[in-house]
């Protein structure tokens, strides 16, 4: 309950709205909380952070209405955590990793301390880590059968024949998964 903290928040959560491919954002600093008067609907914002009095009664009315408390703001009140919807035409396609590495430096940039989770946000990393991780695998694995084949057979041809079938091998796997349009 800071209001240049709050001020910041509301800057960065705007900048990554801006995104796009980010669909719609929704935050502690945008949320408005809806009364009903009669027939009609009133809204307000749940935070007012333009002055400092707009801060401690945002934080006053918090005390009795605990809406927010535990999904947009954490139960110590020290963080606050916005939601970020992305287009769904993206969300499996390789746009989305072009929109995760554009939030991601929007992230880098920003001043304030912050963490990126999300279903697609995880996709991104893990097929990344993954790319990563078959090259050092493979490696390791060609090594390794290299290694036993030449204790076993002590033959260059006892060596160089099997590998050229697993190679093959992988080639034909690997050829026919990006012609039928599979990724890993």
């Amino acid at each position: 309950f800071d209001r240049g903290f709050l001020q910041e928040a509301d800057a960065f959560f705007q900048d990554i709205r801006s995104i796009n491919g980010v669909d719609s954002m929704v935050s502690a600093t945008s949320i408005q909380k809806l009364k009903r008067k009669g027939l009609s609907v009133s809204s307000r914002p749940y935070l007012k952070f333009d002055t400092d009095e707009a801060v401690e009664e945002s934080r006053n009315i918090l005390r009795g209405d605990s809406t927010l408390i535990g999904s947009f703001i954490t139960r110590d009140r020290r963080y606050v955590c916005p939601y970020a919807f992305i287009d769904p035409e993206i969300f499996d396609s390789p746009k989305r990793d072009q929109l995760i590495s554009e939030i991601e430096e929007v992230a880098d940039n920003s001043e304030l301390k912050n963490v990126l989770s999300g279903i697609p946000y995880i996709r991104t990393k893990y097929v990344e880590t993954i790319g990563g991780e078959l090259l050092l695998f493979l490696s390791l694995s060609i090594l390794l059968i290299t290694t036993v084949l030449l204790l076993t057979y002590r033959n260059f041809w006892g060596v160089i024949l099997p590998q050229i079938a697993v190679i093959l091998s992988l080639i034909w796997i690997l050829g026919f998964m990006g012609g039928t349009g599979q990724g890993i």
